[in-house]
């Protein structure tokens, strides 16, 4: 089984693996498949590193790093593979587990001909080295890159823990390659590649884990009236494919924008509401961002008020309802939109809001299955997001319709047909209402 792994990163948001089939390097045993062969395990009192089904993401085994008590002393070495000095490496794995969380990190290391460690790489731009991975419900992918040094000769990947006597975070489906150039953002994804077979072998031996199928949201963003202040041919295809499949989505209405809407935008928005098979829901006031400086994040309290009750307020002129749901731009929210949250009577549901600080709302949980990679629909990375996380109870997929092209839209509606092939419940957000 750990010769088919490939790392996709659904959870950092970015691609981390070539669409024609998997690199030649790696390490010996990456998903943990025969126990800790050809891991070289260095333990204290404080630590365990077991391996075994339930530390598992994908296949019959993974890691569980636990942590027993502090100092949390020990570490584990994988297998060395041979590197070049000079070329860039990255290290792909996906993480999650455990009930308490624990803290552990994980990074590359290099060594001489004569085997001796040398000093941290450096990183490429946009990368880390070296960074920490805390146990959760979900399994999340992620990437570290590094340059190696000139003296190197071979590498491997290190996992220490760190914090969180108690608990423990799970390893799998590691992946340690040099880094493939990246593909053009206007080629064609496949929807029939050799590892979206594997995927959907690998899903069909356990397809929900003993549970129930999920429930999905398609959180799609960013709706605003299209030339003239009508519908924009990219929104109306995917609310027809919708239709056509039966199929829910939840829509999210930048508001400042219902101003330049005419009669047929409104009636479309209306219709599809009073029909229960599209949630329109409220996406901030003007979606406006400058450097860290979010909509609904870092602006004081006076602001994020007026932009919350004057988005509903225009949609009650415009539209005759109040949206239930928000979700804010940038999913970025601090303790000034709890406050307000907490005083907005016409929201129930916060898409992607914060667990413990709900303001008094049902929180949607951000997702780790998404319809978008770097920026596009992809169906491979959603399969192996999805493959990773099967038994989740629900998720809300996050896409922006609005720009899909034709390979975009066909790459939605193979994860649609997929999904529905798996038996998953599409609901909308406010179907959630009350309900944790």
């Amino acid at each position: 089984m750990s010769g088919m792994k490939r790392i996709w990163l659904a959870g950092a948001g970015m691609l981390a693996a070539l669409a024609g089939g998997l690199l030649a390097e790696n390490i010996e045993n990456p998903g943990f498949e025969n126990g800790l062969e050809k891991w070289d395990a260095q333990t204290a009192p404080a630590v365990a590193f077991e391996t075994g089904r339930d530390a598992a993401s994908m296949g019959e085994s993974g890691l569980r790093v636990k942590v027993i008590s502090q100092p949390a002393a020990g570490m584990l070495t994988s297998s060395r593979m041979p590197v070049e000095p000079g070329r860039v490496y990255r290290l792909g794995y996906w993480f999650g587990g455990g009930v308490v969380p624990a803290v552990a990190s994980i990074e590359m290391v290099f060594y001489d001909e004569n085997g001796v460690e040398l000093p941290a790489p450096q990183p490429p731009p946009g990368k880390k080295a070296r960074t920490v991975a805390t146990g959760g419900k979900a399994w999340t992918g992620y990437e570290l890159g590094a340059i190696a040094p000139e003296a190197a000769r071979t590498a491997a990947v290190r996992i220490k823990p760190m914090s969180g006597p108690g608990g423990a975070v799970d390893f799998d489906d590691i992946r340690l390659e040099e880094m493939p150039a990246p593909l053009d953002a206007g080629s064609p994804l496949p929807l029939d590649s050799p590892r979206i077979q594997e995927l959907k072998a690998e899903i069909q031996k356990n397809p929900t884990r003993g549970k129930e199928p999920p429930r999905v949201v398609i959180k799609l963003d960013d709706l605003k009236p299209g030339p003239g202040g009508g519908v924009s041919p990219q929104w109306q295809r995917v609310v027809d494919y919708a239709r056509e499949k039966e199929v829910k989505l939840s829509i999210g209405i930048i508001a400042q924008y219902l101003e330049s809407g005419n009669a047929d935008f409104f009636k479309w928005v209306q219709d599809l509401n009073a029909a229960n098979c599209v949630e329109f829901w409220h996406h901030g006031w003007d979606h406006a961002a400058e450097g860290n400086l979010k909509e609904f994040s870092g602006q004081p309290y006076e602001r994020q008020k007026e932009h919350m009750t004057k988005a509903n307020a225009l949609a009650r002129e415009k539209l005759g309802f109040a949206f239930t749901s928000f979700g804010a731009p940038f999913n970025a929210t601090d303790a000034s939109t709890v406050r307000v949250l907490a005083e907005d009577p016409d929201i129930t549901v916060w898409i992607y809001g914060d667990p413990k600080n709900p303001a008094g709302k049902t929180v949607l949980r951000p997702s780790p299955i998404m319809i978008e990679t770097r920026a596009r629909p992809d169906f491979e990375a959603f399969l192996e997001a999805y493959a990773h996380n099967r038994g989740i109870d629900y998720f809300a997929m996050q896409g922006h319709a609005g720009g899909w092209k034709d390979d975009a839209f066909d790459q939605f509606r193979a994860m649609v047909e997929f999904l529905q092939g798996q038996g998953a419940q599409f609901v909308l957000p406010r179907e959630f209402a009350g309900k944790n």
